[in-house]
């Protein structure tokens, strides 16, 4: 009888994840189909002043300078551009020697900042990225809270080390970054994006209204420590060939965001 209802205890408790995993999956796609308004407008906004630039992606990785016209940049800065550090949705992670920050999830941004949302969502940028890395791409699933999230420097010491970018689809995984903020007392803030290879560590440049494309799984790359009195704000947006994926890409997605946003990403 034990054993009997060990079972009906396990079964119970998946088929409520399961039922929660739905329930936020319509929650989410709900949320979606609110905001087309918007998104569609700000696509409006991005094919009469956006164009594609011709450039090389043959280091698997590109800085493209004042990407957003004034007005629609202040739109998005504006929506994330806020004392982030007092925002209760802001999941601070830190992992000793390695990484310290916050980080807003995708599903947050649905709430606190759908502009950033409708950026990433839209047509055209989906294009220009393609056109850089030179295959097409789509964004990755509603459900990944990487998908589209804020990272937060804005504590000294925020940082993240030496690292590959873990590929979570079966498709060519790769991240673009939105320079929301990126300030110290002298100019640019002390937390400096920089890659090595062949020995050598180059540093990216990446102040404000700035976009960084590259494949995370082919550059090994870090951010330096944040200073006193400095803040970065970055708008981490992936893409993918193929959202596809195996069920070991599905669990280690699954782990990278609980360590990321915290429990609630089980049930994401």
């Amino acid at each position: 009888m034990l054993v009997i209802g060990l079972i009906l205890a396990v079964l119970a408790l998946v088929a409520g994840w399961c039922y929660l995993h739905r329930g936020y999956r319509q929650r989410l796609e709900a949320t979606v189909a609110q905001n087309a308004a918007q998104v569609n407008v700000e696509m409006k906004l991005f094919d009469s002043t956006l164009t594609t630039p011709r450039v090389s992606f043959e280091d698997y990785i590109v800085v493209l300078p004042n990407l957003l016209p004034v007005e629609l940049q202040s739109e998005v800065s504006d929506s994330l551009d806020r004392d982030v550090s007092s925002n209760p949705t802001v999941q601070r992670s830190y992992i000793p020697l390695h990484k310290a920050g916050g980080t807003l999830s995708y599903a947050d941004l649905f709430e606190f900042a759908p502009i950033a949302v409708a950026l990433y969502q839209s047509t055209l940028m989906k294009e220009l990225v393609s056109s850089v890395v030179g295959e097409a791409v789509t964004t990755t699933p509603l459900w990944d809270q990487s998908s589209c999230s804020l990272l937060c420097y804005t504590q000294p010491g925020d940082r993240i080390g030496w690292h590959y970018d873990y590929n979570f689809y079966r498709g060519r995984h790769f991240t673009v970054l939105y320079v929301i903020d990126n300030l110290g007392p002298n100019g640019l803030s002390s937390a400096t994006l920089q890659t090595r290879s062949g020995g050598q560590v180059k540093a990216v440049p990446t102040p404000k209204n700035s976009l960084v494309v590259f494949e995370g799984s082919q550059v090994f790359h870090r951010v330096t420590p944040l200073a006193d009195s400095e803040r970065r704000l970055i708008l981490s947006m992936t893409y993918t060939t193929d959202p596809s994926n195996s069920l070991v890409q599905g669990v280690l997605r699954r782990f990278k965001d609980v360590a990321y946003y915290g429990a609630s990403a089980l049930w994401t």
